[in-house]
């Protein structure tokens, strides 16, 4: 990053290159600032279970020395309030992500995490709520991630569909006209 920024302002680029890190599980965002990244994101798919159901996750891992992983499925609505880690989100230097769906299988198989049953309206749910925690940054650190545009393979897109149309774009820009 130290060669890379050198050479960005040697070039023009007055203030060098925003590096964004990426953290998750047990990690914080300070630890990875700390190595030099001026923001920093994190994993919060998995954060519904996480949360909500350690004995779920002790059980989990005695039986994973035995049997393949299996497959976790969660509704939506149940877990997107989890995507947000508000203690973390909080940060100046955190940006926070919004997912409008997810769905591992193809990738992962048996092995992975699906959150089915979103809907645009739940979706715009949360965006809202990301809303309500960036906004409270300075404006020179009110950033959101997009997980992700057009991810197919993942079930995680905004593209229109047959199923709901342009429904999760519209969302999007309702959440978004309704703060601003």
């Amino acid at each position: 990053m130290k060669c890379w920024n050198k050479w960005a302002i040697e070039n023009g680029l007055k203030d060098g290159i925003c590096f964004i890190g990426r953290f998750k599980d047990e990690q914080k965002g300070d630890d990875v600032i700390k190595k030099g990244y001026s923001f920093v994101t994190h994993e919060t798919i998995t954060n519904y279970y996480t949360k909500h159901s350690r004995e779920w996750r002790a059980f989990f891992r005695l039986k994973s020395l035995f049997y393949k992983r299996p497959t976790f499925t969660y509704n939506y609505k149940d877990a997107y309030p989890y995507f947000l880690d508000r203690d973390e989100d909080k940060n100046e230097h955190t940006i926070p992500c919004i997912i409008p769906n997810w769905d591992h299988s193809p990738r992962s198989g048996r092995k992975t995490h699906i959150i089915h049953n979103s809907t645009p309206k739940y979706f715009k749910q949360h965006v809202e709520q990301v809303l309500q925690v960036v906004l409270k940054k300075k404006p020179e650190n009110q950033f959101i991630f997009l997980k992700s545009w057009n991810e197919w393979a993942e079930g995680n897109y905004m593209e229109p569909d047959l199923k709901f149309g342009k429904g999760y774009i519209s969302a999007l820009k309702e959440a978004l006209k309704d703060e601003f």
